[in-house]
């Protein structure tokens, strides 16, 4: 019986570090995001890996699968643009993403601003 209870409690301890860390990424993603934008208003067009290396330069570690996410609700409000190329890198063909602001992104900086 007192094995059952520990797991339970395990569980439940676990359920909540990640409703915690939920809660963390969703109050900060506003101010990763104005970054984000701020970086691109300057380079005009970035690649997602270099992009990501700047964001992490300013303090924003952010793993590959939530940073795509959230440039594509990004593309989704039309702040960004974004677009494969073919390069080639030791004679292997590479799509490399390409990202750039808009003009409804430079908007929303100079709300937020």
């Amino acid at each position: 019986m007192t094995l059952v209870w520990v797991l339970i409690i395990a569980g439940a301890i676990s359920l909540l570090v990640c409703v915690v860390r939920a809660v963390r990424q969703e109050r900060r993603y506003p101010l990763v995001e104005q970054e984000l934008l701020r970086i691109l208003k300057d380079a005009k067009e970035l690649p997602g890996r270099q992009l990501r290396e700047e964001l992490r330069a300013k303090g924003h570690h952010l793993s590959s699968v939530y940073f795509y996410w959230m440039m594509a609700q990004l593309e989704d409000k039309k702040f960004v643009a974004s677009w494969y190329e073919s390069r080639e890198m030791d004679g292997k063909p590479l799509q490399v993403r390409w990202h750039m602001i808009r003009e409804e992104g430079i908007a929303y900086l100079r709300l937020t601003e």
